[in-house]
C-alpha cells in the first residue's frame, strides 16, 4: 500500500478530551517521571488513558520520546504556569498553532468561530483514514479542546482533576 505524503498516523490524531488531566500528566514528567507506567502510578490515571495524554502532549508539542517520556522547551514552559490559567490556555493556543498535524486536522480551531464537528472529521477521515465513526470520535475532542481554551468551566475543571 502506498501512503500519501500528507498521512496523519491514527496515533497523532488526539483522543484525550480534558486538557486538564494532559496538564497533570506533564506535571509529572516535569517531575522527572519518564516512564508511561510510572505516570500512570504517580497521576492515579489508568494506563491506556495516560497514553492517550502523553500522546496529546506528544502533538502538542510538549513531550518528546525517546529512551522515554522528556517535556521539550514548549513543556517546560507549561508547566512553568499555573493551573487553570490564562498563561496555560495561551500555551495550548500557541501549541496548537505550532503543530501542523493539529493545524491540518482542525484548521482554526481557536478563531472566532468554530470550525464544525463534520468538517474536522472530514480532515480527519482523508488525512489519518480513520473510519467515519473515529474520525468523529476524535473531532469531538479537538471541539472539546477549543471549549475548555476558550471558555473554560473552572468548577468542571476543578471536579475533573
Amino acid at each position: 500500500m502506498i501512503v500519501p505524503a500528507n498521512f496523519i498516523e491514527g496515533c497523532d490524531i488526539p483522543q484525550a478530551d480534558n486538557l486538564q488531566r494532559v496538564r497533570k500528566v506533564i506535571d509529572v514528567v516535569a517531575q522527572g517521571v519518564s516512564n508511561a507506567d510510572k505516570v500512570a502510578e504517580k497521576t492515579k490515571i489508568s494506563p491506556r488513558h495516560v497514553a492517550y495524554m502523553l500522546n496529546a502532549a506528544k502533538v502538542l508539542g510538549f513531550v518528546t520520546r525517546e529512551e522515554g517520556f522528556s517535556l521539550t522547551e514548549q513543556g517546560r514552559a507549561i508547566a512553568a504556569t499555573p493551573v487553570d490559567s490564562e498563561a496555560e490556555r495561551v500555551c495550548i493556543r500557541e501549541a496548537y498553532e505550532r503543530s501542523e498535524v493539529l493545524r491540518r486536522l482542525a484548521p482554526g480551531l481557536f478563531s472566532k468561530r468554530a470550525p464544525s464537528l463534520s468538517v474536522i472529521a472530514n480532515h480527519i477521515e482523508e488525512f489519518g483514514r480513520l473510519s467515519r465513526a473515529t474520525a468523529e470520535r476524535r473531532a469531538q475532542t479537538l471541539l472539546s479542546w477549543r471549549t475548555q481554551v476558550l471558555d473554560p468551566q473552572p468548577s468542571l475543571l476543578a471536579a475533573s482533576k
